[in-house]
């Protein structure tokens, strides 16, 4: 008897069982795509997203398409594309979020479109902005295992030291 392996049903829906593969006979996991690509080549799409969608209230943010990590019926964790000006034009971030301990959702790092990545929240206003407001605790933790390795240091425009914190706990 051979096995069952596709189901399509009425609404469309496919139910398939085992491996599949994209570009590959022999899958090694429930999803597994291949394609070899060109070393120097950066134009090696292997997925994309694509959201054909119109209407809809364009003045609200709109989730562009998302991976989702599920532990049964709880999303873990995604990543979203966010259009952060729907009525003016395609600038598309990125959204991280992953589950609180009570199972709801936050948005644990953005990177928005003009490169700024937030940590902490969703509007940072540089390059790297780190917020806190949960707990009184520390925004930022930098760890340096390197006996006698520097922590920190900030580099004007000509390369040079502007600030530093040292091992021995001092700056300047």
């Amino acid at each position: 008897n051979p096995t069952k392996r596709l189901t399509i049903q009425a609404g469309g829906d496919a139910i398939f069982t085992g491996n599949v593969g994209i570009g590959t006979t022999l899958p090694d996991a429930k999803l597994e795509i291949k394609k070899q690509t060109t070393w120097g080549t950066l134009d090696n799409q292997v997925i994309y997203i694509n959201n054909t969608g119109t209407g809809g209230n364009t003045g609200l943010l709109h989730d562009m398409g998302s991976i989702t990590w599920r532990s049964g019926n709880v999303n873990t964790a995604a990543i979203s594309g966010i259009r952060n000006t729907p009525g003016s034009g395609n600038n598309v971030d990125l959204r991280f979020t992953t589950a609180t301990q009570s199972g709801g959702q936050q948005t644990s790092m953005t990177i928005l479109a003009n490169g700024n990545v937030g940590i902490g929240t969703t509007s940072p206003a540089k390059k790297l902005h780190v917020k806190e407001s949960t707990t009184a605790t520390y925004a930022a933790y930098i760890e340096n295992s390197i006996a006698g390795g520097d922590y920190l240091a900030m580099i004007g425009d000509a390369g040079d030291n502007v600030f530093e914190f040292d091992s021995g706990g001092t700056g300047g």
